[in-house]
């Protein structure tokens, strides 16, 4: 979506030589700067299966415990007596 914004403003800018003169705005800067949302877009993906799997997990523990909660309050209870 960025990408598309700063594609279409360099094509509005290719009639205004003044434009083309400031370095932040020339094709060689438009292309680094698109490459860089890609790439940012692609480390956001990982980031956001990670997030997931994570999520996933902690469901997956708590779903377990509370399926659970009879064997592992005698478990702590047996656990709590040895130690005291």
């Amino acid at each position: 979506m960025v990408a598309e914004a700063l594609v279409k403003m360099a094509a509005l800018q290719r009639g205004i030589r003044e434009a083309t003169a400031v370095p932040a705005f020339g094709k060689l800067a438009l292309e680094t700067r698109v490459r860089a949302l890609l790439d940012g877009e692609a480390l956001q993906s990982s980031a956001s299966r990670a997030l997931l799997l994570g999520v996933g997990a902690a469901v997956a523990v708590l779903t377990l415990a509370l399926l659970h909660t009879a064997f592992l309050h005698h478990a702590v209870e047996t656990a709590l007596h040895f130690v005291s």
